[in-house]
């Protein structure tokens, strides 16, 4: 598999998986079906970010894109990007984009 074909099967499979809270490397290498070594490597290669942060930037990308669909409530949109509590997901949000989700869907 081709490097841009690495980083966008890997976006597309959390995307996919994105509700799913324990999102993982073990999960993710299994849908690859490549070592441990391998895919840090290729991680290392692309991104400037560990797995577990390249997963939350793109959790919070779409919890933006929900925020400001204003579709759905704060709980239903914590838990459909994958974050199990509502109070990490705030603090979380607001690491990244300066407001908390509600300052932000106000």
């Amino acid at each position: 598999m081709n490097d841009d074909l690495f980083l966008e099967e890997l976006k597309n499979y959390i995307i996919i998986n994105i509700s799913t809270p324990n999102l993982n490397v073990k999960t993710i290498i299994k849908h690859f079906g490549i070592s441990r070594t391998q895919f840090y490597r290729k991680m290392e290669e692309h991104t400037s970010v560990s797995l577990s942060q390249y997963i939350r930037s793109i959790r919070l990308e779409n919890a933006l894109e929900l925020l400001n669909a204003n579709e759905l409530n704060l709980t239903e949109i914590a838990y459909a990007v994958g974050f199990s509590s509502l109070s990490h997901f705030s603090k979380t949000f607001k690491k990244v984009y300066g407001k908390t989700p509600s300052e932000w869907q106000g």
